[in-house]
């Protein structure tokens, strides 16, 4: 009986801490909900009354200083035309002005106004019988209980007219907030800089606390919310209110959304008594039942046992599982739910079993980042099943029971969400695969049309001809171009785009820029072009030259296609320099066609854009203005567009761009006068790591004719160098460093610029464990070039050449003279196969041809070829495996992926196959030059074991 009535205490105080935990939680979280509601609220509403301020007086300007509005009550035309302009300023702010008057010097007057019912204008001009001032600058005056902004028209530099705007502040604010206002859940008050209400939408009559806050919040230009206490009937209410400083027309205000908290409170309160009442009414009735049957005879035992039976019944039919455990995670009581989730064949079977205890390590990244915000994460399991993983979402109750300290699991089944999740994720992938295989089947035919039309442009066509040659050219780029920026726009959107960080000439690009304009400008057009380049522009910087080159190009293409006649004006700068770290700008402006800020939206706004059909052919590509956008975004830059331009009057665009990249400039070298001309004359010095070096890169060194001397690194090392300075004939003139997982080289080179050595050595680093931004370290240590493995032995040999600009390359000869090198050409597409290999054929060079990965393997192991060109989606055997046996067999065959596929798994995908060189689809004549050309490569190079 003793131990009845002691549970049945625990369990009455479980129930009331389990109502009295749901409270306060749901109370927080309502809280947190409103607050963060009533910032988006005011947020909104305060950015659109600052667009308001702005927008109203620059309208007015526009309608106060047009040129003929000094002779307004002079000349009846012109009058005419200014009151249709009135109007239409009227019409636009008519939620703001309930009348507009123009008086002068000569006490001429006219007044308009609109009728609030019928709608129609009134309009009246008289003569004052005594002249009113004239104020020669704008000003806002509370004049009979109502608000009237001034503003002046000069002549010369005197005012001979002033026009004055009533404003009727509580009509725009009713407007504003009729949307937002909720009787009892929600109210708009407007506060002034000296703390009296200017405007409240709250019938009642309402005290409020704490104004001093916004107040302060006016005086800083600052916004955030607060609860206070105000006094709402008589009634003392605590308040959440957000407000936001804004300024309208000269006035300094603060917009307040507002929110009763005892509402909800009481709201929650009364479904939390209530359950609790009816959990405890619930336990009353089972406790006399209890306390009943324990005064009956030993038979009426058995009817006990039933009534407990049917709690245990009740506990099983609850939708979620529960799970009550020890310190120990003992399993004391669970329910069939909870034995489901976790594989048990019932309830009792989990009794006494270890209950394990689960780390969000294991959870997806989806339900760690979306779930986070609302529940800690551990409060996520994932439960292992042979068929498919259980999510549960837990929530914990720690209480004593039975004189223990025991915690009760709740567990809640949310697979369906994941299951939800992985479905759309499927979904978006599948989409991207799609793209990405039509840009495939795309472009096999269309790399046979450009081959073409380069064994075309090789002949000696009649002029007209290669006219038509030209534009056929052109018209192949314009169709990649659309591709291209297709793709990437789906990229970006499904979070795959990466950007890179390497090092590249800026002015090239810019330069690049330039050459643009004047080959995509159409002839006809009569165009002036204009480049303002900032001669500080640093020469070289850290970033992806791509992105930025597909930037520029996307913009200046929308201001090639806006002008037909007038100027585009092009325009890079360096904002700011500090400590390596460059800002730059980029302006594109021209006096082509301008827009309206609908059309802007429509252009460059990712969530309007499905409208562009509305917006002409001078918008250029839709899909090219919001890729270049979120491109700035991915780079950490700011983007700004308007129009118009600022060239001429109210002509053309301006699109803006900023972003932060890093110098590549390298510090000054102290190298004394030592002329170094090749390889064989650079003395070396290696660090690598003690427990054992790179062969495979040391064999590279001695491969490429370097000689050098091998050390590890140790305190003394440093000593040594310095020693080694003061000695001209046997001061070393690279130092390469290994950087490995095991083995930091940056602590090498940290230590060598530490001793002010860096300037002393070219530096030369060598990863294997390459990360992202240790370029960037490199930079900043002095190392002159960074390699990171796997490379080729022409990477090692070109930074070699970086490091030391002496070296004499050998005498390469043209392409076309160094006849004889022997290719093999492995393309299932037969037309690619022909215009390949016409190509080829032309530039001195013989060819084979496979048709898919298998024969390719096959001829590769009969014949000896100088270079590979390997299609990578091919029937029977794809490149990918044709490529690896083939490697296997020759590790020094050279072979080049052919691809259409821009994907970003095919790159890691062929080097894991092992091949390092790449050929875009489709392939043109300069590709396959360039290509040779950067591997120096000749059919005797080649024999000798390239």
């Amino acid at each position: 009986m003793k131990n009845t009535k002691r549970n049945v205490f625990l369990l009455v105080i479980a129930i009331i801490a389990i109502n009295i935990a749901f409270y306060f939680k749901l109370y927080e979280k309502q809280i947190d909900y409103m607050v963060s509601l009533l910032n988006h609220q005011v947020q909104l509403v305060g950015s659109y009354i600052d667009d308001a301020n702005n927008n109203f007086l620059s309208d007015l300007n526009k309608v106060g200083f047009l040129e003929d509005l000094s002779y307004f009550f002079t000349d009846e035309e012109k009058q005419n035309v200014a009151i249709e302009n009135i109007k239409s300023f009227y019409s636009n702010y008519d939620s703001f002005i309930s009348g507009i008057k123009i008086f002068d010097t000569c006490r001429n007057e006219f007044s308009l106004r609109k009728d609030d019912d019928s709608g129609k204008w009134l309009e009246q001009q008289f003569v004052l019988h005594a002249q009113g001032e004239i104020y020669d600058m704008e000003k806002m005056e509370y004049e009979n209980n109502r608000y009237v902004y001034y503003l002046p028209i000069l002549s010369g530099d005197e005012a001979i007219a002033n026009v004055a705007v009533t404003i009727d502040y509580t009509k725009y604010f009713n407007s504003l907030f009729n949307a937002f206002d909720i009787e009892e859940y929600q109210w708009q008050w407007v506060i002034n800089e000296v703390g009296d209400v200017f405007y409240s939408n709250n019938d009642s009559s309402v005290e409020y606390g704490d104004v001093d806050k916004i107040v302060k919040a006016i005086e800083d230009g600052s916004i955030g919310y607060f609860v206070h206490d105000c006094v709402i009937k008589g009634r003392d209410q605590k308040t959440i209110s957000s407000f936001y400083s804004t300024q309208l027309l000269q006035k300094e205000l603060a917009i307040v959304f507002s929110s009763p908290v005892s509402n909800f409170q009481q709201y929650l309160v009364k479904r939390s008594i209530l359950t609790t009442l009816i959990t405890l009414l619930l336990l009353s009735v089972i406790i006399w039942l209890f306390l009943k049957s324990d005064k009956e005879k030993r038979g009426e035992i058995s009817r006990l046992k039933e009534n407990g039976d049917t709690l245990i019944k009740l506990i099983d039919a609850v939708p979620v599982g529960l799970v009550l455990y020890d310190k120990q995670r003992n399993i004391i009581k669970s329910n069939e739910k909870a034995a489901n989730f976790y594989s048990f064949g019932d309830s009792k079977s989990m009794v006494g079993q270890y209950y394990p205890a689960f780390s969000m390590d294991s959870a997806p990244e989806y339900l760690s980042n979306n779930l986070g915000t609302i529940v800690s994460p551990d409060q996520l399991v994932i439960v292992k099943k042979e068929n498919e993983d259980r999510f549960l979402l837990k929530n914990s109750i720690s209480f004593s029971y039975k004189g223990k300290d025991v915690t009760m699991d709740i567990l809640d089944d949310i697979t369906a969400i994941e299951r939800a999740r992985e479905k759309e994720e499927t979904a978006n992938l599948s989409k991207t695969d799609i793209l990405s295989r039509i840009s495939y089947e795309l472009r096999g035919p269309y790399n046979g049309i450009v081959g073409m039309v380069d064994l075309l442009d090789m002949d000696n066509l009649p002029t007209e001809q290669k006219n038509i040659v030209s534009m056929l050219r052109q018209s192949m780029q314009n169709f990649t171009n659309t591709l291209n920026i297709i793709l990437d726009f789906t990229k970006m959107e499904n979070g795959m785009m990466a950007l890179d960080a390497v090092p590249f000439s800026l002015k090239n690009e810019v330069e690049y820029c330039k050459n643009l304009v004047r080959i995509f400008t159409d002839k006809s057009k009569k165009v002036t072009q204009v480049f303002n380049i900032d001669e500080n522009l640093p020469e070289s910087i850290v970033a992806d030259p791509f992105r930025l080159r597909q930037v520029l190009t996307l913009l200046l293409d929308q201001s090639i296609n806006n002008v037909t006649e007038g100027i585009i004006n092009f325009s890079a700068k360096v904002v700011e320099k500090k400590e390596g770290i460059v800002t730059l700008r980029f302006d594109i402006q021209d006096t082509g066609k301008s827009f309206t800020k609908q059309e802007l939206d429509m252009m460059f706004d990712e969530t309007k854009a499905m409208d562009f059909r509305s917006v002409d052919k001078a918008s250029g590509s839709v899909f090219g203005n919001i890729l270049a956008k979120q491109i700035i975004s991915k780079m950490g830059g700011t983007f700004e567009v308007e129009s118009p331009s600022g060239l001429d009057g109210d002509k053309g665009l301006r699109t803006s761009f900023t972003f932060t990249a890093c110098s590549n400039d390298r510090i000054e070298k102290k190298l004394g006068n030592k002329q170094i001309t090749s390889i064989g004359d650079i003395k070396t010095l290696v660090l690598g790591n003690p427990a054992g070096r790179d062969e495979e890169v040391i064999e590279s060194l001695h491969q490429i004719g370097l000689i050098f001397n091998a050390s590890i690194f140790q305190k003394s090392t440093v000593k040594q160098l310095l020693a080694n300075v003061e000695k001209a004939d046997e001061k070393y003139d690279l130092i390469i460093i290994f950087d490995e997982e095991s083995y930091n080289g940056f602590n090498i080179a940290q230590a060598i610029w530490d001793n002010g050595l860096s300037d002393k050595f070219r530096i030369l680093m060598i990863s294997s464990n390459d990360q992202s931004g240790n370029y960037l370290r490199s930079i900043r240590l002095g190392v002159d070039s960074y390699l990171a493995k796997p490379f080729d032995i022409n990477a090692l040999e070109m930074a070699l050449k970086d490091c030391f600009p002496t070296i004499v390359s050998d005498n390469i000869n043209s392409i076309i003279e160094n006849s004889g090198i022997n290719v093999l050409i492995v393309e299932d597409n037969k037309m690619n196969q022909e215009v390949l290999g016409s190509l080829l054929t032309r530039m001195g060079c013989k060819y084979d041809v496979a048709n898919d990965g298998k024969e390719g393997y096959m001829k590769a192991m009969q014949t000896k070829y100088d270079i590979i060109f390997m299609d990578l989606i091919m029937p029977v055997m794809n490149g990918f495996e044709s490529s690896k046996m083939i490697l296997n067999n020759d590790k020094n065959a050279f072979i080049v992926a052919m691809t259409a596929d821009s994907m970003p798994d095919v790159k890691y995908k062929a080097e894991s196959a092992g091949i390092k060189t790449f050929i875009p689809k489709s392939i043109k004549k300069e590709d396959i030059e360039a290509l040779f050309v950067k591997y120096n490569l000749t059919a005797k190079k080649r024999r000798e074991g390239f």
